[in-house]
């Protein structure tokens, strides 16, 4: 899955993309209000929606050179894919926490259809791949994972895994 490591970089180029028709139907399409960036935050909504995977075999060459516009705009992208990455992070602890006090805003079906200890190891995967920039919300989808379900081992791993760094470092 490449939701955690997009979180950082736009892995997915537009160019070497296959989904079916309904899940554009389903998260919308290319936000043209954005000054930059409109196709990471495509693929964030899409990695929101469902799981998405690249194919071990390369089927595509990506050409980088001066000219292209991610390159050429350095700044303008960043300053992009930071807005976009927040609102990705809201988007998913608005999910979380809706989940947890039963409220619906006709966005959280990936959640209606799954278990308690499926929800817990989402959010758990979640929160393992932020970065330290993103602390808080790293926590806060720790605690919806533990609450979702106290009884994931995973979980305990997780914790006891950063403990064990902490304590030798």
């Amino acid at each position: 899955m490449i939701f955690e490591p997009s979180l950082s970089l736009c892995l997915v180029s537009p160019s070497a993309v296959m989904f079916k028709k309904d899940l554009l139907n389903m998260v919308g399409f290319f936000d043209e209000s954005l000054p930059a960036c409109e196709d990471y935050d495509l693929w964030l909504r899409m990695a929101e929606a469902c799981d998405i995977a690249n194919i071990p075999e390369a089927l595509y060459v990506h050409r980088i050179h001066p000219a292209m516009i991610s390159t050429s705009k350095q700044a303008e992208q960043k300053s992009a894919m930071e807005r976009i990455r927040v609102d990705c992070l809201n988007r998913r602890l608005k999910s979380g926490l809706n989940w947890l006090f039963h409220k619906s805003d006709g966005r959280q079906d990936w959640m209606a259809k799954r278990s308690r200890q499926e929800i817990s190891t989402r959010f758990l995967w979640w929160a393992s791949g932020l970065l330290k920039e993103f602390l808080g919300y790293k926590i806060c989808f720790l605690a919806i994972s533990w609450i979702a379900d106290p009884k994931n081992l995973a979980l305990y791993r997780y914790f006891g895994g950063v403990w064990q760094r902490k304590t030798a470092g």
